[in-house]
């Protein structure tokens, strides 16, 4: 494959046709290539994408392609049917360890894109008209401290907001009918916590119309997670055996997948898992009890596919381990190092086609490996 001497950042298939991959290199430019045939087209040119020390995201959802600075301020997308590129971009508070959140949706037969505005703010354009359709104001104010003369007491006063939460956002999970997302981010001290929306009720009450999960443990956002179906969504919990006591430890079992329903939502705007199973399929940091990688639901598989550094793993909803493929490994070590090629070279899966695929820097390649359904 010869790209005008660009190196390879990042690679993705079409949601549409198994052998049609955007690839996008360090030149600035996107290629469309088809690996039935080998073709290569150039297909545009993202002049705002400038960040190449770290790993820059891409989502193919025909005809348009997202790329962004992962942990940049910077995106922009291109419908491949007409050429026009849209470029977006993000405020830069805490934005080097927080994903650029962006993802696809379709309503109305219109496909929108959500995308990350300020680090607490998303917003939705409709990307035929480039018209952004969540426009408000976010405001917090402090009320001035009150004295009571008779008294002598200080009232502290109380905060006013209007659309405003205390969430970083980060990475997006997209629920297969597009009418729910998850925002798998943090809040402070920093803590991870996953909160969850719903497309209708965002276009009227923003971020304030989200619910968190019960589950948190520290700084490990943007954890495994994936929908299974339309309401139901799986994450891989940490294990927290080394911060309990002997006591602690006498009730305690970790329990690596957690099973959550939107519909299960309380009174008090907390989802509890409603299903627990033990595995161990992801392997947990020896310090912090942490997993890292990345999970997938494939439909027609009715299984999860664990991507991690001990390889990839097909497992049943009930958490029984069918397949295990050792030589497929997500490769988190290469974050650490000054690999420009660490995010195209990291093996991926697609659910719509039922394959791994990476690229293949040695063989000039992309490489591709089928799961026989």
């Amino acid at each position: 494959m010869n790209f005008e001497n660009g190196t390879i950042l990042e690679i993705k298939p079409s949601n549409r046709n198994k052998n049609i991959f955007a690839v996008f290199c360090d030149s600035q430019v996107l290629y469309l290539v088809d690996v039935s045939n080998g073709k290569i087209v150039k297909t545009g040119v993202f002049e705002n994408i400038k960040m190449f020390s770290k790993p820059v995201n891409m989502d193919f959802y025909y005809p348009y392609i997202c790329i962004s600075e992962k942990y940049g301020l910077n995106a922009s997308v291109i419908n491949i049917e007409t050429g026009k590129i849209q470029k977006f971009s993000r405020e830069d508070y805490h934005a080097d360890v927080s994903v650029y959140s962006t993802g696809f949706i379709e309503r109305d037969g219109k496909i929108l894109l959500i995308h990350q505005t300020q680090w607490n703010r998303l917003d939705i354009t409709d990307l035929e008209s480039g018209k952004i359709l969540t426009k408000r104001d976010i405001k917090i104010e402090l009320a001035p401290d009150k004295h009571n003369k008779k008294t002598g007491e200080i009232m502290k006063g109380k905060r006013k907001s209007e659309n405003y939460l205390d969430y970083f956002h980060s990475s997006l999970h997209i629920s297969p009918d597009g009418k729910n997302f998850l925002s798998n981010g943090w809040v402070w001290s920093p803590v991870d916590n996953i909160r969850c929306f719903n497309v209708k009720e965002f276009f009227s009450k923003y971020e304030l119309c989200s619910f968190g999960i019960e589950y948190a443990n520290g700084y490990n956002w943007d954890r495994p997670c994936t929908f299974i179906d339309n309401d139901t969504f799986v994450i891989i919990a940490d294990d927290h055996t080394k911060e309990l006591d002997e006591e602690e430890l006498k009730e305690y079992e970790y329990r690596q997948l957690q099973f959550y329903r939107l519909n299960d939502i309380t009174d008090d705007k907390w989802l509890k898992s409603f299903k627990t199973i033990e595995t161990d399929i992801f392997e947990c940091d020896p310090v912090y009890g942490e997993v890292n990688g990345e999970l997938y639901f494939d439909k027609k598989l009715n299984k999860l596919v664990a991507l991690n550094d001990r390889g990839a793993y097909l497992v049943t909803l009930e958490g029984e381990t069918t397949e295990k493929i050792p030589d497929i490994k997500y490769n988190s070590a290469s974050d650490k190092k000054e690999d420009i090629f660490r995010n195209a070279k990291r093996w991926k899966y697609s659910s719509e086609h039922h394959f791994f695929y990476r690229f293949s820097a040695s063989e000039n390649t992309v490489k591709i490996k089928e799961i026989i359904i």
